[in-house]
């Protein structure tokens, strides 16, 4: 049986970081830790603030929702399929930074 595949994002308040790619890049897929979606449910914690992301719709409320004092962060497990979005964002975020 063939499960859906996820990574993490943890979205901090101006940032967010993916387990496996290095803050400062380069951006390397390679280095991306996934899990299936079982795995996943196992660890997931929505009164901690954790999400399943499956569209750019949820991934985009997400980051427009505000990160508060008690919750400064925030751990995402977003579906392989938004590989390519989070790269975009990540690689917008890193060049603002530089």
């Amino acid at each position: 049986m063939a499960f859906d595949r996820f990574f993490t994002v943890t979205r901090l308040r101006s940032r967010f970081d993916i387990r496996g790619i290095s803050e400062r890049g380069p951006w390397d897929v390679a280095g991306i830790e996934w899990v299936t979606e079982p795995e996943v449910d196992a660890v997931l914690l929505p009164v901690a603030g954790d999400r399943k992301i499956r569209t750019s719709e949820e991934l985009e409320a997400v980051f427009e929702e505000p990160l508060t004092d008690v919750m400064p962060a925030r751990r995402l497990w977003v579906h392989e399929r938004l590989l390519e979005t989070v790269q975009k964002l990540w690689e917008q975020r890193s060049k603002r930074a530089q």
